[in-house]
């Protein structure tokens, strides 16, 4: 794969995997696959607030050391 070798294919691989978690937690518990506007300006505030939320989330259980959401795992590390 374009010269790289197999222990860095696997990294881009686990980097890939982590943005694919991350996705599914937006999609799932974040219900972001339904939008209250079609258009653009509608759809970046949704997506702003989703991320912002997200993260958040994320900070509120690092704090806390509340452990869950696989993205969360996947993310930190």
């Amino acid at each position: 794969m374009f010269g790289l070798s197999a222990a860095e294919v696997t990294e881009v691989y686990k980097q890939r995997w982590k943005i694919e978690v991350f996705f599914k937690f937006l999609k799932q518990e974040m219900n972001f696959k339904h939008f209250l506007s079609r258009n653009e300006n509608g759809i970046q505030a949704v997506l702003y607030t989703t991320l912002i939320t997200a993260m958040l989330i994320y900070i509120y259980r690092q704090v806390n050391r509340i452990e869950g959401y696989k993205w969360l795992v996947a993310f930190h590390q």
